[in-house]
């Protein structure tokens, strides 16, 4: 099932040059913003389960977004969130500080308004409270600075 090392992040901004960001913020692009933590899903999954799906969400969505004609692109994703669960005891478990996690957020949609996106839609494959409670002050918080 291993698949070359790259290929999940070339479908990301990561595999995009700065001139075609340019162009999909001139196309007015919507910002897809897979989200996740790397964790233990126990011995049966990678630790990369959450953001596989989430990334694989936003690349479904994508390609509707193309079929239909619509600019979008995919933001690196981001997966060193937070959690509370029964995981964090597991080896390949990571997890930051709330603080860690708001400032983090809060700096990559500060990059993409910068960049000139104005719309970003969320992607969350991780369910702890930590992790969904730093992400929405980090959107609260970043659209209080940057309407």
């Amino acid at each position: 099932m291993r698949k070359n090392s790259f290929e999940i992040l070339t479908a990301t901004m990561m595999g995009m040059t700065y001139e075609e960001v340019e162009n999909a913020v001139k196309e007015n692009a919507v910002v897809l913003f897979p989200v996740g933590v790397v964790e233990a899903h126990g011995p049966h999954l990678p630790l990369g389960a959450d953001i596989f799906a989430s990334l694989n969400q936003a690349i479904e969505i994508k390609r509707c977004f193309d079929d239909a004609g619509r600019s979008c692109v995919i933001a690196p994703p981001f997966y060193f969130g937070g959690t509370q669960a029964m995981t964090r005891q597991f080896a390949g478990t990571f997890t930051s500080s709330n603080d860690t996690i708001v400032a983090s957020i809060k700096d990559i949609l500060e990059s993409l308004d910068r960049f000139g996106f104005r719309r970003t839609v969320f992607f969350n494959a991780h369910g702890d409270d930590v992790q969904k409670k730093a992400m929405l002050k980090a959107i609260i918080e970043s659209n209080e600075v940057l309407e």
